[in-house]
């Protein structure tokens, strides 16, 4: 039997929380590349990314063909959803075993802002139960490094949890940029 491609093989996966009866849907390039996922049947639509929930990605039935929305995507499909605007800021990074990160930077006023930060960063990714790995570099540099382990790479779900660290309130933590003084010479 010849094995299907990822992109052409068939999904389950559930569409918010609207019910859906159709379960499954071909995977594409339309449906993989896109940050909003329409069931083919009933078009149904589960929304932005910050609308979206991250889905697990290991099995819970047992079955070795779960895969659901979590599966890796490529370098262009990540490409992709980091140019749709909802995860602003966020570079794509390779690690030295040509992994896919997404990544993001952030200057806070102190220390003690920094330590706020990732606990604010910390409750969001708890609240997705998906994990980022968190870093305080200097004494005011935090960086988030997002990624699914249980993938080797990049999924949707990376691009959610970016998507909703991005809308959580924290400019009271944040160092303003400084202003250029400009020469009226």
């Amino acid at each position: 039997m010849q094995a299907l491609s990822p992109l052409s093989r068939l999904a389950t996966f559930s569409v918010g929380s609207t019910s859906c009866e159709h379960f499954k849907v071909q995977l594409g390039v339309q449906s993989r590349l896109h940050a909003k996922r329409v069931c083919i049947g009933c078009k149904s639509s589960s929304g932005t990314l910050v609308e979206k929930k991250c889905e697990p990605c290991e099995p819970t039935t047992g079955s070795l063909d779960y895969m659901g929305l979590c599966m890796a995507l490529s370098k262009q499909e990540a490409e992709h959803l980091l140019s749709q605007g909802e995860v602003e800021g966020w570079e794509l990074h390779e690690d030295k075993k040509s992994r896919l990160h997404i990544r993001k930077h952030w200057r806070t006023k102190n220390f003690v802002k920094a330590l706020d930060l990732c606990n604010r960063l910390g409750n969001v990714a708890e609240a997705e139960k998906h994990h980022p790995d968190l870093h305080i570099t200097g004494w005011n540099q935090v960086m988030v490094d997002v990624w699914t382990h249980a993938r080797d790479g990049l999924t949707e779900n990376d691009f959610i949890l970016a998507a909703k660290l991005n809308k959580l309130p924290k400019e009271d933590l944040l160092r303003k940029p400084k202003k250029k003084i400009m020469d009226t010479y």
